[in-house]
């Protein structure tokens, strides 16, 4: 019962924080409350919890206010230093559209991190850096690899990019219904 989450919480449990807040957040046996979900990720934060700091990220960075920006990517890049897999995704999604050379070096660290966690989108980010040489050099064999590990993965922009790939026969053999095969499975 909620009860007993919110006890835990009291005693400092820092997963029961992150629970209290995904009910907030969701309207999950409680009324939908985005404001007092962020104040449980926030504790959750505040006590290392990941997925704490991922969810307050994430709520923050939807917000209006510039100050609440920043500390939602305060918060993105605390989760992705510990390995948070999605975080690392985000950041390296953020990082690459940066003009900064350096900012787009960051990103492939964090697409690799990402990848090495298994995170499709992750991989699929990797795949997309390396392809259009943004932040390292241009891979296309590399690219289409990791596109094809992403889309056997289930990831829709995997998925599509290798489609593309297929039907223009770019580092393969054109294969046009293949393509619209897997077009079909990223829809």
């Amino acid at each position: 019962s909620l009860s007993l989450i919110e006890g835990a919480a009291k005693e400092g449990l820092e997963e029961a924080y992150s629970f209290l807040g995904w009910a907030y957040q969701n309207g999950y046996y409680v009324r939908q409350d985005i404001e007092v979900a962020m104040s449980f990720y926030r504790a959750a934060a505040e006590h290392g919890d990941v997925d704490g700091q991922y969810q307050l990220s994430v709520l923050l960075r939807q917000s209006e206010k510039y100050e609440a920006i920043d500390e939602g990517k305060f918060w993105l890049e605390e989760a992705a230093k510990a390995d948070h897999s999605e975080a690392q995704f985000e950041l390296s999604l953020s990082l690459a559209s940066h003009d900064s050379e350096e900012d787009r070096i960051k990103a492939v660290e964090w697409a690799k991190l990402s990848a090495n966690s298994s995170n499709p989108r992750g991989i699929s980010m990797l795949a997309w850096l390396l392809g259009e040489g943004v932040g390292t050099l241009k891979d296309l064999q590399q690219a289409k690899s990791l596109y094809m590990q992403a889309a056997n993965m289930g990831d829709s922009y995997g998925q599509f990019r290798l489609a593309r790939m297929m039907y223009e026969g770019d580092r393969m053999d054109v294969d046009k219904v293949g393509a619209l095969e897997l077009l079909v499975k990223a829809c």
